[in-house]
């Protein structure tokens, strides 16, 4: 996995992108060992959501295990999505143990 770095203007480098002399970093490798997975929860529930609390997520790609972790923070302004009549909060869940296969299955 490669991420990609992203201009002043928020713009993903890419090909025939101007190159700042004094930065020459265009991509980076992410250390897979630590994953946060980001996740929305309906203003409904989010008040039952705290950082430090235990949580058990399931991927539909992994349905026979799930991986656990803890909340690591939950934002404090709602945002409205086009799909939905209520609004989500962003949470951050820092991941305990991620399935070996998941780095296999994005390469």
């Amino acid at each position: 996995m490669v991420t990609y770095k992203k201009d002043r203007m928020g713009v993903k480098i890419k090909t025939g992108s101007f190159m700042n002399p004094f930065d020459q970093v265009v991509a980076t490798l992410p250390d897979l060992s630590s994953m946060i997975s980001r996740m929305y929860v309906s203003e409904i529930d989010v008040t039952k959501i705290k950082p430090g609390l235990s949580v058990q997520i399931s991927i539909d790609a992994f349905k026979d295990r799930s991986i656990t972790g803890k909340v690591a923070s939950v934002a404090n302004i709602g945002e409205q999505f086009s799909n939905s009549d209520s609004k989500v909060f962003e949470v951050h869940i820092r991941l305990d143990n991620k399935p070996e296969d998941l780095n296999r299955s994005s390469q």
